[in-house]
């Protein structure tokens, strides 16, 4: 039988404790977002056999299970008329912290942020699982902003989708979201995850 004194267990512990490593808890940043670019949002299709080749895309009254208005591209009514043109504003946002979470750089053609509706600036588009909404925007630097996130061409107006951060591990790394239309009902706008682009959203001034 092996004996140890209390004093011995203690130091042994206290030793233990000493070598930890201790938990680094990161702070997390604040957003600054300031309007850049204001256009009407509008949808262009990358492919001839589409139905719907351009059109508009906007906030009208379809809301999803949650109550939150859905991006879509067609009225809320039994006609189911084409979307009138709305007002969006490209928000560039940068954090108080060097690197933000999502990491990315704006250059001379592109520039990172929100997108939110004219007059709405406390809303952005969202993506969930199966489309976009509007939803209240997130200025927490964190991992909110992989739902909210967009990259604006400022010399086309092309809008992309990037629901990813640059420092992700290789297996999300690569992910890219394609933005396709709906064929149901209000030609919802959605994000498809490893799909290509259906659609190309623009700003249009």
């Amino acid at each position: 039988m092996f004996c140890f004194s209390k004093t011995a267990l203690l130091f042994g512990l206290a030793t233990l404790a000493a070598s930890a490593p201790i938990p680094v808890k990161r702070e997390v940043g604040v957003l600054q977002c300031d309007t850049v670019w204001t256009g009407t949002l509008t949808f262009e299709s990358s492919s001839s056999s589409s139905s719907s080749s351009k059109g508009n895309a906007g906030f009208v009254g379809v809301k999803d299970g949650q109550g939150l208005p859905v991006l879509v591209t067609k009225n809320a009514n039994a006609a189911l008329t084409p979307v009138e043109p709305q007002r969006f504003d490209f928000q560039r946002c940068t954090s108080n912290r060097t690197p933000g979470f999502m990491g990315y750089a704006d250059t001379d053609q592109v520039v990172y942020g929100h997108l939110s509706p004219v007059n709405e600036e406390e809303k952005c588009v969202t993506r969930t699982a199966e489309r976009f909404v509007s939803d209240g925007c997130s200025l927490s630097d964190d991992s909110s902003q992989l739902l909210q996130y967009f990259k604006l061409n400022v010399q086309s107006g092309k809008l992309s989708f990037v629901g990813v951060e640059k420092s992700a591990e290789p297996s999300r790394r690569n992910t890219k979201y394609g933005i396709q239309i709906s064929s149901k009902k209000h030609g919802k706008v959605a994000p498809r995850k490893n799909q290509p682009d259906q659609v190309t959203l623009k700003l249009s001034k």
